[in-house]
């Protein structure tokens, strides 16, 4: 099971697709609620719901695995996307902005990634990039508008982390 050492815990969801995918991105998600990392996995171990990620994050930074990397989320509606990128489910206040814990949990876990799947943020403003946005593939508001203004703060941070100059991104 492919998994980040910084999870506090893991609620495994019913809902996604067996499979063995290479990981070359990261989508970000907001939870469109104020949520422990706990609260957002127990929604998707309903599998009424048909609905997931691989991770969580709540509004405390706590970071949560729902399902292992290797594995397809159910969560942008896209197949494709789902299948090469890691989705990750950010608590949110009552403007659609992240705490600061949350924001510095998303940083650190996206660092992780990037680096046990060998791979940079790349975020063009489109779906030529591999930090991808869920609203691309759905009508949804989802990032929401604060997450939303900060793809390519996260890639500059993430990069930055992962000791890469950071390149000329294409804002949307």
């Amino acid at each position: 099971m492919l998994k980040s050492q910084l999870i506090s815990g893991e609620w495994l969801s019913p809902n996604f697709t067996s499979g063995n995918f290479r990981k070359t991105g990261i989508t970000p998600h907001y939870m469109a609620g104020y949520l422990t990392a706990k609260q957002c996995c127990a929604i998707f171990a309903n599998p009424a719901r048909r609905a997931s990620s691989n991770y969580t994050i709540g509004y405390d930074g706590e970071i949560w695995l729902c399902v292992p990397e290797e594995h397809r989320s159910w969560c942008t509606g896209s197949y494709e996307n789902d299948i090469k990128n890691v989705t990750i489910e950010c608590a949110n206040l009552k403007d659609s902005s992240l705490t600061s814990a949350t924001w510095e949990s998303l940083v650190n876990l996206c660092v992780d990634i990037c680096k046990r799947n060998g791979f940079k943020l790349n975020y063009t403003g489109d779906k030529r990039g591999n930090l991808t946005k869920h609203r691309w593939y759905q009508d949804t508001d989802c990032p929401g508008a604060w997450l939303n203004s900060r793809f390519e703060q996260l890639a500059n941070e993430v990069n930055s982390k992962l000791n890469i100059i950071p390149t000329n991104p294409t804002k949307d």
